[in-house]
Order: C-alpha cells, then structure tokens, then sequence
C-alpha cells in the first residue's frame, strides 16, 4: 500500500496574483509615465468615493489632488520632483493628500513603484487612508493622556524604547498580537535580545539612521514573529521624552500584503497569465540584452563564437481543431501542458522560453547557430508530438518550428522574430516539422499576407472558380466524372492554383466559406450537365468535390449539402464528397457523425489520398458506405519501376473490391500506367494522361471531341 502523500496542486499564480489585487484595502493604481491613471481596482473607488470609470484617464497628481498640499507645495511640482526619482528606478514611500469626487480631501501614505516593459514603462501606485492616523498624531501631540490611550490602540505596532540602551519601556497591544511576544518578556530587553530581527544587519543601519536624521520615515525592515515569519514593514520614529529619559517613539506598518500585490503586478506584467512562462514583451527583452551581451568588448572571456544565438518561433499545429471542438477548457489545459514540456527541454540550460500568445511560444538559444538550432527544434519536436492525454483523450498534435540565427538573420529582437516567423510558416507550408530562415522567401511571405487579407473578398467578390478533371472508368476509357478543383482569378496576380491558398483558408474560418462556394458552384455545373446528358440521351457524370478536416467537423455541413443539392435539383447520388484519411483524425467521432448524416442523403462518400494516413480497418469499418478509394499518385507514379509500389497498387484494388467500392488511381500520366492499372483490375482513373483540369466549357469540348457527355 502506498502511504505517499498526494501532491499539492499547483498554485495559479497570475490567478491569484488577480484576485489579490482585487481583494486589496489599498487603492492600487496603474498610472503611465505622465501621471494618467490606466487603471485601478475596488479599494480606489472607495478612497476616490466616485466609480472607477471616473478615475481611470485623469491625471493622479492634477485633477485628483489639491492645487496645493498641506506643506505648500504645488501638488504638480511635488509629483514632478518624486516622479523623477521613481522614473529613475526608486521606490518612494511618501504621503500626500487627494481630492475626492465629493470635494473632501483625503490623507494617504502612498507607495509608487516603476515597472519597465521594454521602452515604455507604468508606475504602481499604491495609496492607503491615513486620515485616522494624521489625526490621531495630531491628538496625541495636544495630551500626553490622550497620547497614552491612543498607543493602546493603535492598528499599527508601536514600541517605546530608550534611546541610550536600546531597552524597550513599552509596548502596544498591536505589537504583542502582531509579533506574538508576551509583554513579560519585551519590556526591558532590546529588540536584539528578543529575536525581532530577521537581518541583523538591518538593525545597526537602521540605528545609524535615527541617530543621524533625528527620526525615521517609512524605513523598511524585515522583522521576525515568534511563529517564525518573516514580515516587511515601514518603520516611523520621533524622539519623545519619558519622565525625564530620552526615548524613540516607533511605529510600524505591516506591508508584507502590499509588496506581494506590488510583486505579483510586476509578475503579471511580464507573465503570460495562462501558463506562468514569460511573455513576448519579456522575450524582447531578454533578446535585447542577448544582443547588447554579443557587442564586442561585452565578453570578458572574449569567446567571440558564444556572441550568437538563435531565436526559435513554435507554432502548434492542430490546435484551432482541439479549440473549436473539445471547447477552451481544454484548449487551456493543452497550452499548460506544452509549456511544461518545453520549460522540460530548456531545463539546466542557459534557454529561455515564452509564450507568445494563442498557441505560439518561443525559445532563445544563446550560443547557437543553424546546426545548434536544428538539434534543439528536432529535440521540441520529439517532446510534443508525444500524445497529450485529456479528460480520457488522447490528443496528436505536434508543431511547426522557424529558426532564425543573430546576427545573420536580423540585428533586432523584432527583424529576429519576424524572420522566425517567416520560417515557420515554411516549415508548416511544407509540413518539414522545422525550417531555418531563408531571405529568398520574404517575398512570398508578404505575398502570402496580402493574399490571406485579399481571399475573403475573392469568395464574395466571385473571383474563384472552378477547373475540372476527368475521370475515366479504366475498363473502356468511357468518362463517369469530374473532380471539382477551385482556382483563384486574381486582379493583381492572375490565375493563383489552390496549393497557394487553400492551406491559408483551411487555417482560419474562410474554409467554411470557400467550401460552400465551391460546393454551390459545383453542384450546379453537375446539374447543367446532367440535363445536357439527359436531353442527349448520355449518362449524367457524378461529380466530386473535396473536403476538408474543419469542414468534418462542422455538424451544419449536412444540411448544407442537403439544401444546396434541393436547390439545384442534382440527386444527391451524383455528388461524391472527398475526405482524406488525416482529416479523420482531428475529431473521429465528430468527423464519423457528420459523414453517418451525409451518407444518409444518399451522397457518395470517398477516401482520398489513400494509403498516405494513418486509417485501419476499423475505422474503414466504421465509416459509412464507402464509394471510392483513391490510391495516392505517389504509388501510382512509380508502379513500373518499383516493383513494392506495383504490390501496393494492387492490393489497394484487391482491398476495393472486397470492399465492394471503386478503386480510383491518381495522377495517371502515361498510357503504360493506364494499361497496367486495367490489368490489375483497377475501376477508375483519372491524370494527366487523360486531361489536365480544365474550365467547364473546354471540358465540354473534350467530351465532344471523345463522342460526347
């Protein structure tokens, strides 16, 4: 029996970084380096007695502050001269005095704090009503009773200690409850022989302060319970005297709560709130001082081969699907469990990795050039196409990797990261897993972002259009069918071929829409020729018309099917719809109840690309009826030559037939290759060797030409 203790679970951080903040008595505000509030939560709607919209875009030292604070000083020109400390990277404690919406003023002690993202930066501004304790000091100023009652009081911990000996004369509740010490064993001892300090060191900075200033203002020490936490607080003294004994008054305010939320603010503004990793405006910056190290004379060792590094842009490849149909939930869960196995693989190395937003990440690789790189992409690859494993499924996703190299590649974090990303949509354009930057493909780069901008209005526009290819029964040449490829007529570019877009709209939601087109179009020319045939006393053609994996698992795509084939009155026998076996894969279940829906109009269903993926007998099992099986052109081509592929060939024939579906052959284009096919017994076929795809009205003459439709 295992007597293990489970594992804690894993603390959100920036979840909880969140609800800190919110949950603060302090006002927190976002100020930028002008003074304008960005933003702010609950505890400053309070202090400003008015809602946060009417906070946020107004300047915290002009329009919600007095023209002039209590000691006389403009308010502007006192911001003015802290905020140039602050902007220089110091933390300043200060108090000042705020104009509610109702007029009143308030009195605060208030924290500022910068925060540098890249070249801009914020400052933190964190305010707490100390109007009680102003006018408390004041009272204990006009009565030494009064003053008594009101260090018995008092929230904060105060002592009373001697200055020449350092003995502590007394104690306020606050303090005994606050630090847990009974009063029998602080008073007459010092703050050294009770422990209170957690550095001592801090203790004799602290004294040399106060004897040399007089008092202390907001000096911030580390002081240690007797249930052994650490506590920050700001410390504040006045020299007081005590029936004839000079003596500090001392006062302390716990801020351990205030430098978390401080801390976790900076945290988020440089995290990815999703993952915990680093984001892009952290990754510029741990790029930036990679290149400041790489100067020369930056390098004492002065290793000049150590000065490059690589910058790594990690796309995940199936992600949108696992998104749009397992839900976000899960689309979350999958994004935590790859930044895990990449914080895994930078791991004891001097990498850094970050997320960039959806399902990008990033990797920096210091000291590494192309043959480093491609060793690191092989080894992320490797670790992500590993099965995820979610709520019980097992996902495949793996990923798409472009490399670009300092200082070859860019000289700037951003030339680095557009060029990484340029590579990348190579590598995913050519499913290579990972591809380096390669200057000459820039060019199509922006070409391909200027077609992706231009595509959508293409399908409303009527740009697109379609080519068709015959298909021949193999067994008397007759033609039985056309597979319907779409083409792009641009205005600029001229006749585009579907390898250049296709992919960029299988990657957004233009699929769903390109599709219906081309399903529209291509039902329609189906039914023209059908009538032709009819009236000619031919056999109608069935038509195919090719699917794609987000088209699967789109459940409205059979009552499109349904209402485009009621439309055009073509019987749903003669539109034959072509899904490949890796499209299945996205979604099984969800991919096989669209089809089950398609297949029970009374479509043909076929298998393109077959032999390429990865289907098995069961799931040909459990597919509807199957019509045709397409062997792919790569077995086809070399069928002569290669006598393993000739095997292939025709046990992918002998598999149709038992089957008792249509074995189509791809990319016929030789008559040896038609005749071979015949003697295997393979049902159709179509290539070059028969026609090349054409618009309808040249195929129309085709047809004529072999003796009509």
């Amino acid at each position: 029996m295992d007597d293990a203790l489970p594992m804690p679970m894993p603390i959100d951080r920036a979840e909880l970084g969140r609800r800190l903040v919110e949950a603060a008595g302090d006002a927190i505000l976002v100020v930028d380096a002008q003074g304008t509030v960005l933003d702010c939560n609950p505890a400053a709607s309070e202090l400003f007695r008015c809602p946060a919209a009417d906070i946020v875009g107004r300047h915290i030292s002009g329009e919600l502050s007095p023209e002039v604070q209590p000691d006389g000083r403009p308010s502007l020109q006192a911001a003015a001269a802290v905020g140039h400390l602050v902007q220089a990277g110091h933390r300043q404690q200060i108090e000042w005095t705020y104009r509610r919406a109702d007029g009143t003023l308030v009195e605060t002690e208030v924290t500022l704090a910068p925060v540098q993202t890249g070249e801009d930066g914020f400052r933190i501004v964190i305010a707490r009503d100390i109007s009680a304790r102003k006018a408390m000091e004041k009272r204990m100023l006009q009565s030494e009773q009064k003053f008594a009652q009101l260090f018995a009081i008092s929230p904060d911990p105060m002592i009373v200690a001697e200055i020449d000996t350092g003995r502590i004369l007394d104690v306020n509740l606050s303090f005994v409850t606050g630090f847990g010490y009974a009063r029998e064993e602080i008073l007459g001892r010092s703050t050294v022989e009770i422990g209170l300090w957690a550095d001592s060191s801090q203790r004799a900075a602290t004294v040399e302060v106060m004897r040399r200033r007089g008092q202390l203002r907001n000096h911030e020490v580390d002081f240690r319970t007797t249930r052994g936490e650490v506590v920050t607080v700001l410390g504040s003294s006045a020299e007081v005297q005590i029936d004839g004994r000079s003596c500090w008054l001392v006062q302390f305010k716990d801020i351990t709560e205030r430098k978390a939320h401080l801390a976790m603010v900076e945290f988020l503004a440089h995290h990815d709130s999703l993952t915990g990793m680093p984001n892009r405006k952290r990754l510029h910056e741990v790029a930036r001082q990679r290149i400041a190290d790489a100067q020369p004379g930056a390098q004492e060792d002065g290793q000049e081969g150590q000065r490059g590094f690589a910058l790594l842009l990690i796309d995940l490849d199936r992600f949108k699907e696992v998104n749009d149909t397992l839900g976000h939930h899960v689309g979350d869960e999958l994004l935590r469990m790859v930044s895990s196995r990449l914080v895994e693989v930078v791991a004891d190395r001097d990498g850094f990795a970050a997320r960039l937003g959806g399902d990008e990440f990033a990797v920096v690789l210091p000291g590494a050039g192309p043959e480093e790189a491609k060793g690191w992409a092989l080894e992320f690859l490797t670790a992500l196409r590993r099965p995820f494993t979610l709520e019980g499924m097992r996902l495949d996703v793996g990923a798409s990797i472009g490399i670009a190299v300092y200082p070859q590649d860019g000289r700037d974090s951003s030339t680095l990261l557009r060029c990484a990303d340029v590579a990348m949509y190579m590598a995913k354009r050519k499913q290579t897993g990972w591809s380096h930057y390669v200057a000459q493909a820039d060019t199509h780069s922006a070409s391909r972002l200027a077609l992706m901008a231009d595509l959508g209005d293409a399908i409303r526009n009527g740009q697109l259009l379609l080519h068709y290819q015959p298909i021949l029964r193999v067994e008397d040449g007759s033609t039985v069918g056309v597979e319907a490829l779409v083409r792009w007529q641009h205005p600029h570019f001229g006749l585009i071929p579907p390898g250049e877009f296709v992919p960029m709209a299988e990657m957004s939601d233009l699929i769903h829409a390109m599709t219906a087109w081309v399903l529209d179009a291509a039902v329609a020319q189906a039914e023209a020729w059908r009538a032709g045939a009819l009236q000619a006393g031919g056999r109608p053609w069935r038509i195919a018309v090719n699917l794609s994996a987000r088209n699967l698992v789109d459940e409205s795509l059979p009552d499109q099917v349904r209402a485009t084939l009621e439309r055009h009155g073509l019987p749903p026998h003669l539109l034959e719809l072509e899904i490949t076996e890796t499209a299945m894969m996205a979604d099984p279940e969800r991919a096989l109840a669209v089809l089950g829906r398609i297949s029970a109009l009374g479509v043909e269903i076929a298998i393109d690309d077959f032999g390429t993926g990865y289907s098995s007998f069961a799931t040909l099992r459990r597919l509807p009826p199957i019509a045709s099986l397409k062997i792919d052109q790569s077995f086809v081509r070399r069928m002569l030559c290669d006598p393993a592929d000739a095997v292939v060939v025709q046990t992918m024939v002998s598999l149709a037939r038992n089957l008792g579906t249509r074995a189509i052959a791809e990319g016929v284009e030789c008559a040896d290759l038609l005749e071979a096919l015949r003697r295997c017994g393979c049902a159709e076929a179509q290539g070059y060797v028969i026609a090349r795809p054409m618009a309808a009205e040249a195929l129309e003459r085709w047809a004529a030409e072999r003796g009509g439709i």
